[in-house]
């Protein structure tokens, strides 16, 4: 009885390490599972990569939107207006982009326009153009053969530069419709030969105040 007791112990024993053996073999053994790679994407190829080549790219204002159309002259309002009649015969009341001209009664206001008459009524010309006016006019470049007729008034002294919105101007005709003025002032041409010509801006803000004076006046 006492060998069988004994027996069983070592058996126990024996089945208890065993155990152990097997349980550090699963903890820290070669069956133990490996770790599951991180998935890795293969890097973007040039088509997916952000395209940095892009051929959109900044272009000037000031020559992207202007368009142009071709008339024929059928009316001179004063010294920067006139009226053109396209081939589709429509109508389209120009406003002399880049100058200013006397008024019809200032001085000098029906020589800029005589002149203006004289040198394209009558005739084809072409429109450059981008923008309307306040008044709906299309404001634009006249030229005549190629001939910027704006600048030619601003060169008789029959028109200033209009400053005022001479950044909706190219550079180039920027400056030279500065240059033109000067040298028509200097040379004392057209309205140049008064001391002091009043500006047409001037002049329309002043009867501007003065109808409105009148109108109170009314009332």
């Amino acid at each position: 009885m006492r060998m069988t007791r004994a027996r069983w112990l070592r058996g126990g024993a024996a089945l208890l390490a065993a155990l152990a053996l097997a349980f550090g073999r699963r903890s820290t053994g070669s069956d133990t599972e490996a770790p599951k790679p991180l998935a890795q994407h293969a890097p973007k190829t040039t088509a997916e990569a952000v395209d940095t080549t892009s051929t959109d790219t900044a272009v000037d204002d000031t020559t992207a939107t202007i368009k142009s159309l071709v008339g024929k002259v059928i009316a001179v309002g004063d010294g920067d207006t006139i009226t053109v009649l396209t081939a589709e015969k429509k109508q389209v009341k120009i406003r002399m982009a880049g100058i200013d001209a006397p008024e019809k009664a200032q001085a000098f206001g029906t020589v800029a326009k005589q002149h203006l008459s004289d040198r394209i009524f009558g005739r084809d010309v072409t429109i450059e153009w981008e923008k309307e006016d306040f008044f709906h006019r299309t404001v634009g470049k006249v030229l005549l053969e190629g001939e910027d007729i704006c600048l030619e008034q601003i060169r008789a002294g029959l028109a200033w530069h209009f400053r005022k919105y001479r950044s909706s101007q190219p550079p180039a005709d920027r400056e030279s419709y500065a240059a033109a003025e000067v040298a028509a002032r200097e040379a004392r041409l057209g309205l140049w030969q008064d001391e002091d010509p009043l500006p047409p801006e001037k002049f329309r803000r002043s009867a501007k105040k003065k109808n409105k004076r009148a109108a109170d006046d009314e009332e």
